[in-house]
């Protein structure tokens, strides 16, 4: 499924799409894909399943030409790390 937004977005930047634009399209796109839920499936991943996805995020930043290779170790830790620190606010009343 990523292989297919990576191919769309080659195709992006081959339109003449900016280079900011298709890193912003890539960010939203595959990465939150990624991350979805990380803190769900994080601790059940093998090292194996591990090591294909940050081999996905390193194709789609070879595609792109960008010099940023995220570590996805690094994003998934941080954003769990991110949504613990943060309580949520709970409203006492509903009503307006």
């Amino acid at each position: 499924m990523c292989t297919n937004h990576i191919h769309a977005l080659r195709i992006l930047r081959s339109q003449g799409l900016c280079k900011e634009a298709v890193h912003r399209v890539y960010n939203s796109i595959i990465i939150g894909k990624l991350l979805y839920a990380v803190s769900a499936w994080w601790g059940f991943a093998s090292a194996a399943v591990r090591q294909r996805l940050q081999a996905l995020l390193q194709r789609g930043i070879r595609t792109l030409r960008s010099p940023e290779t995220p570590n996805l170790t690094e994003l998934a830790e941080s954003l769990d790390d991110t949504h613990h620190a943060q309580p949520v606010p709970c409203p006492t009343s509903l009503a307006p």
